[in-house]
């Protein structure tokens, strides 16, 4: 015989309502008790009927993460992170992988608007047009979405980011620490932090009176023309950075380091003497994605208008 909330309110000495409640991810419920109720739920093998509760709400109790790839190590963090953070409020991740194809990320948006789920995050989604008809009847039915990592720079979809200014600045600190007297500026990816990246680099230089360029073909002319020793390369990770060697035949600098994100799982290339990487916190960023997502679902909350950005975790030059 199955387990009945009755059940769980005879064993917790607490009313059946607020069993309820708790099962259903009620934020009135307070943690110690909503713990209590979900140890004794699952010691005693109580299994939630989402059917009958979803006709009954219209709610499913479910968010999504939608991803191109979860074997992203970034996106993978993010999921686990969502997932601790949602599961001890009632809810259940549920993960769409569209593998960055425009068809099938168009798919899950079609499925949101289907109410597949309660409220689902973008993980760094591919470009979307104003007025795609999967946006706007999501728009129109006011559903609780939001970007995390990238974001969409033509549509107000709420978003969390890593601040670029910071991450960028610090870089740029650690560079100037050892000398650096000239850079490479090399972020060219087509998506917002990308910019934003290149954009707060760039601010940087100028401001430290460094000269650089934006394209890889100029660099020999950089270091000929100011007769560079120490060059910085900027980029979004070890792996988008060209070979550099055949730049430096003719004129090569002294040292050449490495101000990137993300981490190093790659043999370090031979023109870099020192790499320098900034580490994101994407468990914050997750977490906070999933609590504002709760909020937009229960309407507690304000929706941020611009992008809410976390500050990086640390700086560190592990080569």
């Amino acid at each position: 015989m199955s387990i009945t909330i009755h059940d769980i309110a005879a064993m917790t000495g607490l009313d059946a309502s607020t069993v309820s409640r708790a099962l259903n991810g009620d934020p009135r419920v307070k943690e110690a008790t909503r713990k209590r109720i979900l140890e004794t739920a699952s010691k005693h093998g109580y299994v939630l009927n989402r059917s009958a509760r979803t006709l009954i709400t219209g709610k499913t109790s479910m968010i999504c993460l939608a991803a191109g790839d979860i074997a992203n190590e970034h996106a993978a963090a993010a999921a686990v992170s969502m997932n601790r953070y949602l599961s001890g409020r009632g809810y259940t991740l549920m993960i769409l992988l569209h593998n960055n194809t425009d068809s099938r990320f168009r798919r899950c948006l079609a499925d949101f608007a289907q109410k597949l789920c309660d409220a689902a995050v973008l993980y760094s989604p591919p470009s979307l047009s104003e007025d795609a008809p999967e946006y706007l009847a999501l728009k129109k039915s006011k559903f609780p979405l939001l970007c995390l990592d990238q974001w969409f720079p033509n549509l107000p979809v709420p978003a969390i980011s890593n601040d670029a200014e910071q991450s960028i600045g610090q870089l740029t600190d650690s560079l100037l620490e050892i000398g650096m007297d000239s850079a490479l500026v090399h972020f060219p990816a087509p998506n917002t932090v990308a910019a934003f990246r290149k954009r707060s680099a760039e601010k940087r230089l100028r401001e430290a009176g460094i000269p650089f360029v934006s394209e890889v073909d100029a660099l020999p002319r950089l270091i000929r023309g100011h007769k560079s020793r120490r060059l910085g390369v900027f980029g979004d990770s070890p792996t988008c950075i060209p070979d550099l060697a055949g730049y430096f035949a003719e004129h090569a600098p002294e040292h050449c380091f490495g101000a990137m994100f993300d981490s190093w799982k790659f043999k370090k290339p031979d023109f870099f003497d020192r790499i320098f990487l900034c580490i994101q916190d994407t468990e914050a960023e997750s977490e906070y994605a999933a609590k504002l997502l709760i909020d937009m679902i229960e309407g507690t909350a304000p929706v941020p208008k611009k992008p809410v950005l976390f500050a990086p975790k640390a700086v560190i030059s592990p080569l």
